[in-house]
């Protein structure tokens, strides 16, 4: 990580997103109108991980809550989850 003085898994960035790795994540996706909700995958980049305001954000501009991702496959997570 560019920003981060200690560059790749250091404390405040343990997970390397410098080259954008593909992430396929199952999330919660509550209902706007009813109790409940669905479940969703996605894959796309991983563009940073906000620990600030607990969620992924993607190259694409998605944002996924933390409290909210049930699963996660990617190549970058081996070793530290």
């Amino acid at each position: 990580n560019k920003g981060c003085p200690k560059r790749k898994k250091c404390s405040c960035h343990p997970i390397d997103t410098s080259d954008r790795p593909e992430i396929t994540i199952t999330y919660f996706v509550p209902d706007e109108k009813k109790a409940g909700g669905s479940y969703t995958s996605l894959t796309g980049n991983l563009k940073r991980i906000d620990y600030y305001e607990r969620l992924f954000v993607l190259t694409d501009g998605t944002k996924i809550q933390l409290d909210e991702i049930v699963d996660i496959e990617s190549d970058c997570f081996r070793g530290v989850l």
